[in-house]
């Protein structure tokens, strides 16, 4: 992760810290301004890989049913073998799937209210020719499924700076928590992959992960 990366995912967690998320013009509009209430701690969830444990801040005010399906396989430990990373490219993400016997989420992200009046910067993409604004523009640290769909296929953003070539296509339920994450994040990067030309890195053994409500966090309140 280079100098500016880690600044803006830095800045992040400041901003968290303080709990101001709602002036960010970047990660949307809270939850409570789009429906008139105030939400409690969204709370934290961590994926635990041999290399240590990834803490993820989720964030019910971009997706609040994306949230509830994580923390349900989260209480329910329902993550078995089948809750792998697969993908994994340095300084851009790393890419997994959550499949659980848990019934799936269907629905998308919100899109924030700034971005909902301004036109796309790029076309859409072959995999997603009918995309549209789901979710805040992405940086470094956050969470979102995967492909412009609504799971199971998961990601962890680790570009250079916001990903304003995604445009608003991905949902986006979470964000890391703090910097040990990302350097946890950064280990599972440099796992060996089948290094192709071009296209998509895949690692060459998948990486098994748990998924849990976080024991260093405060209870997780996703009700309405």
């Amino acid at each position: 992760m280079d100098t500016i990366s880690r600044v803006f995912f830095l800045l992040l967690l400041v901003v968290g810290s303080l709990g101001i998320h709602d002036l960010d013009p970047f990660v949307g509009v809270s939850h409570a301004d789009r429906h008139g209430k105030v939400i409690q701690s969204a709370g934290h969830v961590a994926v635990h890989v041999p290399q240590g444990k990834i803490r993820i801040k989720l964030r019910p005010d971009l997706s609040q049913p994306s949230v509830d399906y994580v923390v349900k396989v989260a209480q329910e430990k329902k993550c078995g073998a089948d809750c792998t990373f697969y993908r994994a490219e340095q300084n851009f993400l790393l890419q997994g799937v959550i499949r659980t016997p848990v019934p799936a989420n269907r629905q998308l992200g919100d899109c924030p209210q700034e971005f909902k009046d301004k036109p796309r910067s790029t076309p859409c993409p072959s995999h997603d020719p009918n995309c549209g604004c789901h979710g805040p523009i992405m940086y470094p640290g956050m969470v979102g499924w995967a492909g412009g769909s609504a799971g199971p296929d998961f990601f962890i953003y680790t570009g250079n700076g916001p990903a304003t070539h995604w445009n608003n296509d991905h949902t986006v339920w979470g964000e890391l928590a703090d910097e040990q994450s990302m350097k946890v994040v950064e280990a599972v990067l440099r796992e060996p992959t089948n290094h192709p030309p071009h296209g998509m890195a895949m690692l060459n053994n998948v990486i098994k992960f748990d998924l849990a409500i976080d024991d260093d966090s405060s209870p997780v309140d996703t009700s309405l």
